[in-house]
């Protein structure tokens, strides 16, 4: 006579709690944990569509696919699921109008396409924490659109490294839109930017407990020569120049699915600044740079000396 084999099973609250870790620890096992079962699908689904990516690294037919998949959706399921979107480098944000209508429950948006800052202002995004935009370089920032941005805290303003110098002939005045956010608390701006509006806003926007220089590994010569001179002047413990080493889409989609990104490494620098571990003197986290010292960290933190 055969003994059955029991049948092992969880409380559905536990269980559910085991597929939803493991959809947001490894969001790339989401396709595959759909088709387990019924049950499963319906508490992954939504992890599917939670972080949204349109990435320049797609080529145009899969970029259509996954668009008009999305568009398909009733606006209801998009605003319940998509948290976090990023939208880079493809087009016009026309095309995708119909798309940042639905997503209103967005909260983390960074947008690298042909922009006018004035396009921001009919969306209707009232749970949005961070954004990230690419300012043109080759006009005076609109800042009217701030009025539909109220619960910002964390603002991404980027120039490439062939606008150098644009923002720094601009005066202040054409930059204090950004004082208009009431709820902004962590800014972060390009070389070419802060270069010329650094030293005011530490002056206009005492609100601000973070102010990070971003660089990336192809922009470090920039990032470094700006601590080496600008900070020189610019004196304030609440400053963080870092140059990343992860491409700023995979940095982007580590904070989205709640890992330490670059906000997060600027924080942390200035806490232990701010406990006197890191001198008062050290602006700068150069993350290409190994610290054979420390083999727990791959930053480099360089001193600057008066």
């Amino acid at each position: 006579m055969s003994i059955p084999t029991p049948q092992l099973s969880l409380p559905p609250e536990l269980e559910r709690e085991i597929f939803e870790t493991a959809s947001v620890r490894n969001p790339e096992s989401i396709p595959t944990l759909l088709l387990l079962c019924r049950r499963v699908n319906i508490w992954i689904l939504p992890f599917l569509y939670r972080v949204f990516v349109m990435s320049a690294r797609l080529n145009q037919a899969a970029l259509d696919s996954i668009l008009h998949a999305f568009n398909s959706k009733p606006p209801e399921f998009l605003e319940s699921t998509v948290r976090h979107l990023f939208l880079h480098k493809f087009a016009n944000i026309d095309k995708y109008k119909n798309l940042l209508a639905k997503c209103t429950g967005t909260i983390n948006l960074s947008l690298d396409v042909d922009v006018e800052l004035t396009s921001l202002l009919p969306l209707h995004m009232p749970r949005l924490q961070r954004l990230a935009i690419t300012v043109p370089s080759f006009r005076d920032p609109d800042w009217s659109w701030t009025a539909s941005f109220t619960s910002i805290t964390h603002l991404d303003l980027f120039q490439g490294a062939d606008c150098g110098g644009m923002a720094s002939k601009t005066k202040w005045q054409k930059w204090a839109g950004l004082a208009t956010l009431p709820s902004l608390t962590h800014l972060a701006l390009s070389p070419s930017i802060a270069e010329g509006i650094l030293q005011r806003i530490t002056e206009e926007m005492p609100r601000i407990l973070l102010l990070v220089v971003t660089c990336y590994s192809w922009g470090r010569g920039e990032g470094i020569l700006f601590a080496e001179n600008s900070l020189l002047t610019v004196r304030d413990p609440r400053i963080v120049v870092i140059v990343i080493q992860a491409k700023y889409e995979e940095d982007w989609r580590l904070g989205a699915w709640g890992g330490d990104d670059a906000w997060v490494r600027a924080e942390e620098f200035v806490a232990r600044k701010r406990a006197g571990e890191v001198e008062d003197s050290c602006y700068l986290i150069d993350e290409t740079v190994d610290d054979a010292s420390d083999s727990s960290s791959q930053n480099h933190e360089t001193s600057l000396q008066p």
